[in-house]
């Protein structure tokens, strides 16, 4: 029996243990949407993080504010980018690319100009004091107008989110909506008032 109490206290314990990689996104305005990460509650960093992006309406416009090159203590992030980095015959880096997958690339959405895009994203560093953050930003990206965004790990062709461990994990993904500003709202609301106003 208190072998059996053990074992189950163990068991416990190690389901507890796991953790969880968030992946969200927030509205900033004038289409813009920020697209974060949280893998605080996990024992290792995040290595390379795979994600398929869909807006319900109108298409993606450009990505921006994404990290590139090594992660360092003053700059840390998520900057190598294998579906586009460019590497010389001498083995170093002409250019580090950026996050979108190719769209003729298997498994990968249509890209800038449709409704999806498929984003890559790497970390590459000397020494622990340069790692990637446990949290932060991993870019922005511009729609055409007001939508819902919805997020998902590509992990048929790349992996979806691997930690440094070598651990594949199930992220958790949090979508959002794209809605106008406020003041956007109100001057819609005025416009709509003044053209009642003009038929009566």
């Amino acid at each position: 029996m208190k072998k059996a109490l053990c074992l189950l206290v163990i068991f416990l314990s190690a389901s507890f243990s796991f953790g969880t990689v968030i992946i969200s996104c927030q509205d900033l305005g004038n289409h813009i949407v920020q697209l974060s990460y949280d893998a605080s509650s996990e024992s290792s960093l995040v290595r390379a993080f795979a994600l398929n992006i869909y807006a319900s309406d109108g298409v993606f416009l450009a990505i921006g504010n994404y990290h590139t090159g090594e992660s360092t203590a003053s700059n840390p992030g998520y900057g190598i980018y294998p579906a586009t980095i460019n590497i010389g015959p001498d083995g170093t880096v002409i250019d580090f690319g950026d996050p979108l997958a190719d769209p003729m690339d298997p498994g990968s959405s249509g890209g800038i100009g449709t409704n999806g895009i498929t984003l890559e994203f790497g970390s590459g560093y000397y020494d622990d004091e340069n790692a990637p953050l446990a949290s932060g930003v991993l870019c922005t990206f511009t729609v055409s107008e007001d939508c819902t965004i919805s997020l998902a790990e590509e992990d048929t062709y790349r992996g979806g989110v691997v930690l440094e461990d070598g651990t594949q994990v199930q992220a958790v993904c949090y979508g959002c909506e794209v809605i106008p500003e406020p003041a956007t709202i109100c001057l819609i609301g005025m416009g709509s008032a003044l053209l009642r106003r003009k038929r009566m």
